[in-house]
């Protein structure tokens, strides 16, 4: 039956973009199939990011993928009453006031000005930037309820991770961290009216059971005693979820790479990559994907992978400094088995985003630099931009160090509508 439904969906050949005729390019599908064809649609999310209490004791794990000194200035954010709260942010936009509060603690203008440095780069080149609403606290309170973000927190600064394009289909995700709930509430709108019409096809994963996170500190007792959960200390593990985050998705035509961290709060599950390989087979789709496993500090397969142009890798596999590696069981073979050459950075520059990169073209490539990082990073940064420049490519650079506090860049902060594999990206205008 399910086979039979794949044969007559409705969807069309988005492997090459075209329409049924085979020729015309049809700016109404959706239709990505790598992580290098030509950009010409792309979604660029917001500035929101806010914090949960002190009593989501499920944070502590997420601090995890902060390096260096981050994590340590992200903790007094979480503190009753701070910026980063609702307490003295109703609704953050990027117009707030932060006089006499941490810098870590209210991001939101700094972050608007990276995000909007990105749009300006990707205008140029002609590209079709799309964008959520703004976040809505009395939306997300109105579904979620009053302890929404004291327990969970929420931000849509990331629009990659909320949503996967494969070929012509979008699926709206179900993440594996809890601050990004609801989060898709933001894109309805715009996808009710992109999809209206459209020669392609939008679903959901299966949603799942947050309830789980919400032990707090606050909580009473007999709560966590009917739970059996000592002293209030969160059993969530998103090991036990069909959960997937689209920073750990990785498209390379007829194979797609998978992350998965050793992280147990963020990030995807394996029980989330047999869902997606699963679904994409019983739709028609005939793609082989690979789960990669990443260390509990690499949030996303983003994080520490890039792929600018087919046969060329962008890879922070380097150790870290504790001797741990970003990929404990390797970096995947296939990268070996079909020759590519394979830039490298370290594992720590990678959690400085220096591999969470953007192409726009397989010509183009736009890469982050981070101000806020340690010094022999930013060289290594420099560094890298450089030895891709030597390989012919186009290297933009765009400073995204706010962005990177709050654990991602570039490839984080959108998410591919569209992908033409026989254009050629040209610069319209100066930025």
């Amino acid at each position: 039956m399910l086979k039979v439904a794949a044969v007559v969906l409705p969807l069309c050949n988005a492997f090459t973009g075209y329409t049924s005729d085979g020729k015309t390019w049809n700016a109404k599908t959706v239709s990505v199939n790598t992580e290098w064809d030509t950009l010409e649609e792309v979604i660029v999310g917001r500035s929101a990011s806010v914090m949960p209490n002190a009593q989501a004791n499920w944070l502590y794990e997420t601090t995890k993928i902060l390096p260096g000194d981050d994590s340590a200035e992200i903790l007094p954010c979480i503190e009753e009453g701070n910026f980063n709260n609702w307490g003295l942010a109703p609704n953050p936009n990027p117009t707030v006031d932060c006089e006499g509060v941490p810098e870590a603690c209210c991001p939101f203008n700094k972050v608007q000005r990276e995000v909007d440095s990105l749009v300006a780069l990707l205008d140029s080149y002609g590209v079709v930037v799309q964008r959520p609403e703004v976040y809505n606290r009395t939306v997300m309170e109105g579904n979620f309820g009053p302890d929404t973000f004291p327990l969970q927190g929420g931000m849509n600064q990331f629009a990659r991770d909320v949503m996967q394009v494969v070929e012509n289909i979008l699926i709206e995700l179900t993440p594996g961290a809890a601050n990004r709930r609801g989060e898709l509430l933001n894109y309805h709108k715009f996808f009710e009216e992109r999809f209206e019409g459209a020669d392609a096809a939008r679903f959901a994963m299966p949603t799942r059971d947050f309830s789980v996170q919400n032990y707090g500190a606050g909580l009473s007792s007999p709560v966590c005693d009917d739970f059996f959960v000592p002293d209030c200390v969160s059993p969530y593990n998103k090991n036990d979820y069909v959960v997937i985050e689209g920073g750990d998705v990785m498209l390379m035509g007829d194979t797609i790479l998978v992350g998965h961290s050793d992280n147990t709060v963020m990030g995807s599950s394996l029980k989330g990559i047999n869902w997606l390989r699963q679904t994409l087979n019983m739709l028609g789709f005939d793609k082989k994907v690979i789960p990669v496993r990443l260390d509990a500090k690499v949030l996303h397969l983003d994080i520490v992978m890039s792929l600018p142009r087919e046969g060329l890798a962008i890879i922070a596999s380097g150790a870290f400094e504790d001797g741990t590696l970003p990929f404990p069981d390797g970096v995947p073979a296939i990268f070996e088995e079909q020759g590519w050459d394979v830039i490298t950075a370290s594992g720590l520059s990678g959690m400085y985003m220096s591999a969470n990169c953007l192409p726009i073209s397989p010509e183009v490539l736009v890469m982050a630099s981070n101000s806020l990082a340690p010094k022999h990073i930013q060289d290594e940064i420099v560094a890298l931009h450089e030895e891709v420049r030597a390989k012919g490519i186009t290297v933009h650079v765009l400073e995204f160090g706010y962005h990177g506090m709050n654990g991602g860049a570039l490839r984080c902060s959108c998410h591919p509508l569209r992908r033409n594999p026989n254009a050629v990206a040209k610069q319209v205008k100066q930025v």
